[in-house]
């Protein structure tokens, strides 16, 4: 009998998830400097209403390259999300582009945690990357959840999918355990389990006793990570950017962790307002004809709002860039706009031209 599911992450808010019928899996952590804000509140939500739970760890092999690098991550997520090992199944998100070859790495992720714990992460990635790549070598030891999206599912309210109408081929896999058929009815990620209840469980804990009831429900609420994040990174829960589709990298090229990021941004606009503050007391002005005004004003309430909007939306839906990162920057120039033309003195046109100034 198949399960039926969710993923989420901080983009979608708290409660989001409600109506997942049997599941929801949560995005916990990223590299080896991200938490993700909303995970623990996800998850005891999604705890006390008796939903089956998942957490996973979004992969960053472009930042912490090799083995080595596989081996911080995999120790990050555990540290971070050890009260969750054992009620919930844990998945390694490998989709980061560009680095979806390295087939090596995730294994690296996969055997560690492994070994940490006791109980075997699945791996969740495209069908394409299921298929352009060899993964034999962990194909035999741990889980896949695809992730491909045919044209009747990939709609605002999509059919609901049998196990058997999953398409795609899996490469060296005997089977599937999770498909994400839906990327894109309304805000979530729609999921279709081939398994059940008892299978579930024995994914997130090895030692689980299908003779005894009880523990299909745990009596107790998983505790929050017992570890303190590194100063200015988020407090710490554990899992939650699922992605489903691609979830958003919460890195920069540099390695800056989102909430490093939101840092600079908030810093960099206090300093704005700060300044146009100090302009305005001491008289400062800024002599602009009217149409460059004009023209300003326009690129202040239009074009970055809109490019803003379309960006995040095609980097929510192909995984690609830092969208949040992206709309925060934008936020910052339009903050500087309106600095600029709060402090601007606006003559027409011609006058401009004529007094040569």
């Amino acid at each position: 009998m198949a399960l039926y599911g969710y993923d989420v992450s901080r983009w979608q808010p708290v409660g989001t998830g409600d109506s997942a019928q049997n599941f929801l899996i949560i995005k916990a952590t990223e590299g080896t400097g991200y938490v993700d804000k909303s995970c623990d509140k996800h998850y005891q939500r999604a705890k006390k209403q008796g939903k089956l739970l998942g957490v996973y760890h979004f992969a960053r092999p472009d930042l912490n390259k090799g083995t080595d690098g596989a081996k911080r991550e995999a120790n990050y997520f555990y540290n971070n999300c050890k009260n969750y090992f054992r009620e919930a199944i844990v998945v390694l998100d490998w989709e980061q582009p560009g680095t979806t070859g390295q087939t090596s790495w995730a294994k690296a992720w996969l055997d560690e945690v492994y070994r940490l714990s006791g109980v075997r992460p699945l791996i969740y990635m495209s069908a394409s990357v299921v298929n352009n790549n060899n993964w034999s070598a962990i194909s035999g030891y741990y889980g896949l959840w695809i992730a491909g999206y045919p044209a009747k599912y990939d709609v605002k309210n999509p059919p609901v999918p049998s196990v058997k109408d999953m398409p795609y081929k899996i490469g060296s896999w005997a089977f599937w355990y999770i498909w994400q058929y839906s990327s894109s009815a309304g805000t979530l990620d729609r999921n279709i389990c081939n398994g059940d209840v008892t299978s579930w469980h024995k994914y997130a804990n090895p030692d689980f006793k299908t003779e005894n009831p009880a523990d299909t429900k745990p009596k107790e609420e998983a505790k929050k990570p017992e570890t303190v994040p590194a100063s200015g990174q988020a407090e710490q829960h554990g899992k939650t950017e699922g992605k489903t589709q691609p979830e958003q990298p919460k890195s920069t090229d540099k390695g800056l962790t989102a909430d490093e990021w939101d840092k600079i941004i908030s810093n960099a606009e206090k300093s704005v307002q700060l300044v146009e503050n100090v302009a305005k007391n001491a008289g400062v002005t800024i002599r602009m004809s009217n149409k460059v005004y004009d023209v300003l004003k326009l690129v202040a309430t239009t074009i970055l709002p809109a490019i803003s909007a379309l960006y995040i939306g095609l980097s929510h839906i192909w995984g690609f860039g830092f969208g949040e990162q992206v709309d925060e920057t934008i936020q910052l120039i339009i903050v500087t706009i309106n600095a600029i033309l709060g402090l601007a003195v606006i003559k027409s046109s011609s006058d401009y031209k004529k007094n040569g100034s």
